[in-house]
């Protein structure tokens, strides 16, 4: 079977910009329930059902080393791990500075 993706989107590799974590993060329950098996009180970080922001960004984005990183990594929403690839009836794909390189 063909993939659904160009060549050049298998070598993708993120690099720490922090662009995606600005866009609006709607978690599945099952998201919630991992976010708040870290010790996050889902009031803290949901707003409207979707993830809080801070300064226009995710509240889990931290910035180290020159770059941005998400601090729940491991357990970070399904949606937010298959980023850019998430919808590609949308700009996705061709908003990550990643893919551009």
């Amino acid at each position: 079977m063909a993939s659904r993706f160009p060549d050049s989107f298998k070598k993708f590799s993120c690099i720490n910009c922090g662009k995606c974590c600005t866009l609006t993060v709607k978690p599945t329950n099952e998201d919630i329930r991992k976010i708040e098996m870290l010790g996050y009180d889902r009031k803290r970080f949901l707003r409207n059902g979707n993830l809080a922001k801070v300064n226009g960004a995710c509240c889990f984005l931290e910035k180290r080393d020159g770059g941005y990183f998400c601090s729940i990594h491991e357990m970070k929403p399904k949606v937010c791990r298959q980023y850019p690839f998430t919808n590609l009836k949308n700009d996705n794909l061709f908003s990550c500075p990643a893919l551009r390189i």
